[in-house]
Parts: C-alpha cells; structure tokens; sequence
C-alpha cells in the first residue's frame, strides 16, 4: 500500500548493492536515525539528517535536487515519514532503504553533553566550529570559534581554520544542525565531538550571568 501522497513502500537495499555499477555515481545516501545510532557507527560518506519535521527540507536544502538517494533507518524504523517530506518537496528519487549496516558501519563522531563540552573546550588544542546561521550569532558568540553556517559548509567545504589532526568541537542551538556537520566532517578526515541537546546559549549562559 502507498502513503497519502501515494509513496510506494521503498524496497531494501543491501550494503553490498551499493557498490555495484547499477547503483548511480551520484547516489547520496542518506542517514535518517537517531543521532545517537548515527554518532555510534554510519556509512562512510553519507550524510545524517535524522527524521524530523524538518527532515525534507534539511535534505532539499543540502544536497543535488533530485539526485538518486537511498536511505539507511533502524530495522525497525518506519522509513514513511522520510519519504512523504521528500515527496513533498517534489523528490522521488529514493530508489531504497538499507536496515543492517553490520560491519560497514565505520564511520564515527562523539556526541557530549554540556559538561564535557566546556571541559573540552577548556583544553589548550581545542577548535570549534559553530554551523548556526549568521542571525543567530548575534544573540550568543564564542570567541575564538570558526563560523559557517551549515548549508555553507556544503557548498564551500570545510573552513580552512580547522585542524584535522585535532577534535573539531561542533554546535548550534541543539545538536541537530551539528550532527549533520559532523557526518560531512567525518567524510572530510576530521574528527568532530558534537554537542547535544544544547547550543551555544547554554554554553555562554553562565559567563553572561558572571
């Protein structure tokens, strides 16, 4: 049976498929777990944009129109809600869903809570990568922290700044826009700790109240 908007359910897609010539170079695969399950293991080279209601419109915004995609969930993920916001945006190219990563699941990035972030920060070869948009720097800034904006980081690549010998500490204003920074990070050869569920307010809260 399709969805409302008449979305066939997606065939599965084994990992080895991937690597076969039927499967179009310009693929993009397409993460959409939880960022936890994503932070623990994903596929190398492709991009984290866990399910949300934001979900088609993160995907439209940062990656080729209507490129072949194929998406990796849990296994027992409803991979629906994906395929409708795309449908939305008028992308039908989903050609399937990978479910079991198994052994090919080698990429990593650290996810940390707010203490452990600060500590980090505190170390003397710390570098962070603030991925919010400009307006937002306005309300709340880190000092000395590389700024770009993440469908930048897209576009124009990883900041020069940024050492990839060193953890690159990632955030914006919740840890979702810099979980998905840190999966293109991750493809680029660097290493990013990303923190989650909180942003750069939280960070700078207790040195404005100083």
């Amino acid at each position: 049976p399709a969805n409302t908007l008449g979305v066939p359910p997606m065939p599965p897609v084994a990992v080895s498929e991937l690597a076969l010539s039927d499967v179009p170079a310009e693929t993009r695969i397409v993460d959409i777990r939880p960022r936890e399950a994503q932070a623990a293991g994903f596929l190398s080279g492709s991009i984290g944009i866990e399910v949300a209601d934001d979900f088609g419109s993160w995907v439209g915004w940062l990656l080729p129109y209507r490129s072949p995609m194929v998406l990796v969930a849990e296994p027992g993920q409803d991979a629906t809600e994906a395929i409708t916001q795309l449908a939305q945006i008028g992308v039908d190219t989903v050609k399937g869903v990978v479910r079991a990563l198994g052994d090919a699941a080698t990429a990593r990035f650290e996810l940390v809570d707010l203490d452990t972030f600060r500590r980090r920060m505190a170390e003397p070869d710390a570098q962070i990568l603030d991925v919010r948009m400009p307006s937002e720097r306005v309300l709340a800034r880190l000092d000395g922290a590389v700024e770009r904006f993440l469908p930048d980081l897209f576009t124009e690549g990883v900041p020069d700044e940024l050492d990839p010998d060193r953890p690159v500490l990632v955030v914006c204003a919740s840890g979702r826009r810099a979980s998905i920074a840190a999966t293109l990070l991750v493809r680029e050869g660097y290493h990013p700790v990303v923190l989650t569920d909180a942003g750069i307010q939280d960070v700078v809260a207790p040195q404005a109240a100083a």
